[in-house]
């Protein structure tokens, strides 16, 4: 008895099986022949289609090969193709698309009103039949509001296009567009922008409608093809400072690091309250934006760090002539000058920061003192001025307070 409950049940399954495949078979056979007769019956019509799609029995679509409407073809049937319905939408007055549960919406505008389609049911086909269509206008759209670009790097946030972005690699300049009934066009000069672009981790950030954020992105090279773009223009309009790492836009003060593989980030100098290194990263607090971090290796950072040191000393002249003037490391990152071209001594503190860089100068004439001081067996260069002003100078080691003593009377005296 048991065994012949068991082989019913197997027969049961195998007939649904066997219907479910017919019915499967029918269903595929009917879209082909309705998505045919479709395409030749819109062409005798002066409807030239570039795709059509079965949604169901009763519903079908097809957009004209510029893009620029969309037919919505209701009970249309392969032998009586004049019997069905036909309406066109405009697809500059496609606003925007819903996804539910039971489906997706498209809303739009005709004769002044708003107007929604309903499509059900929704699988990858459909799906990716609405997205071509709708990512294309609104990329017509962007080009045409931004009509002198010439945008070649397209890509969508999501596959109901939330978002377009635009890439002119020609010029750094990045557009995007906001969808909806009232759209927001923008356009961003990356040559003038803090942006982060990881594409191990498939990570964007720019500011979008005024905030530093992550962008979502549908496409899947999109983000390689922007990085290699990106790498390229900076490497042949920024001047290099270390190959493969930092590259620094002197004209917009704005510094580009990259590892040369995956990672690139912008660095607006300007708007760098101050910088911090740790042992794999660069932490860079901003003044009104937060923080920025970019993972490096040790030559990056220490790179980097002889990258700020000389952008810090070009703060106080913008060329020291090495023969005559004499540059010294004190400590780690303070330095003392000699500045026998300005007839001037020069003591800079915090030489590999940014907002707690500091200096002071003290011209030759001011000083009247030198002399070697110790602090708990440590030597230091004390400097009195005439208006009885101290200055104390650190060393890391003896031999650097001798010489910058005899130096420095040295100059005095010639002076």
């Amino acid at each position: 008895m048991i065994y012949f409950i068991i082989a019913l049940l197997v027969l049961l399954i195998l007939i649904i099986l066997a219907i479910v495949l017919i019915l499967n078979k029918t269903t595929q056979k009917t879209k082909s022949e309705t998505k045919e007769s479709i395409i030749n019956h819109l062409d005798k019509i002066g409807f030239f289609a570039k795709e059509s799609i079965f949604i169901n029995r009763h519903l079908s679509l097809a957009y004209n090969k510029n893009y620029s409407k969309l037919l919505v073809i209701e009970n249309f049937h392969p032998a009586m193709p004049n019997s069905g319905t036909y309406e066109e939408i405009v697809s500059s007055f496609i606003n925007s698309i819903e996804k539910n549960h039971f489906g997706l919406k498209i809303n739009y505008t005709k004769k002044g009103e708003k107007n929604t389609l309903y499509i059900n049911p929704v699988n990858n086909e459909i799906k990716n039949f609405i997205y071509t269509f709708f990512k294309e206008i609104n990329i017509r759209k962007i080009q045409n509001k931004f009509d002198k670009q010439n945008f070649n790097l397209f890509a969508t946030s999501d596959w109901i296009c939330s978002y377009i972005w635009a890439y002119n690699e020609k010029n750094s300049h990045f557009a995007y567009l906001k969808t909806g009934e009232k759209p927001i066009f923008k356009i961003l000069n990356l040559r003038k922008e803090h942006f982060t672009l990881d594409i191990k981790y498939n990570y964007l950030e720019l500011p979008i409608e005024g905030i530093r954020q992550q962008l979502l992105v549908y496409n899947n090279n999109f983000l390689n093809d922007l990085y290699n773009a990106l790498f390229e223009h900076i490497s042949q309009k920024a001047g290099c400072i270390c190959e493969n790492m930092i590259y620094y836009d002197s004209f917009n003060n704005i510094v580009y690091i990259t590892n040369g593989i995956s990672s690139l980030q912008s660095l607006i100098i300007d708007k760098i309250e101050e910088v911090y290194y740790k042992d794999n990263s660069l932490y860079f607090s901003l003044y009104d934006e937060g923080n920025i971090n970019f993972f490096a290796s040790q030559k990056l950072i220490f790179a980097f760090e002889e990258f700020i040191i000389g952008y810090n000393l070009r703060k106080i002249a913008l060329s020291f002539d090495y023969t005559t003037d004499k540059l010294i490391n004190t400590t780690d990152y303070t330095k003392f000058i000699i500045d026998i071209t300005r007839n001037r001594i020069v003591y800079c503190a915090n030489l590999n920061k940014l907002g707690k860089f500091s200096y002071l100068t003290i011209p030759f004439e001011e000083i009247n003192e030198v002399s070697i001081e110790h602090y708990n067996k440590k030597p230091f260069i004390r400097i009195t001025t005439i208006n009885d002003e101290i200055i104390d100078v650190s060393c890391t080691k003896p031999e650097i307070a001798h010489y910058i003593e005899a130096q420095l009377k040295n100059t005095l005296l010639l002076n």
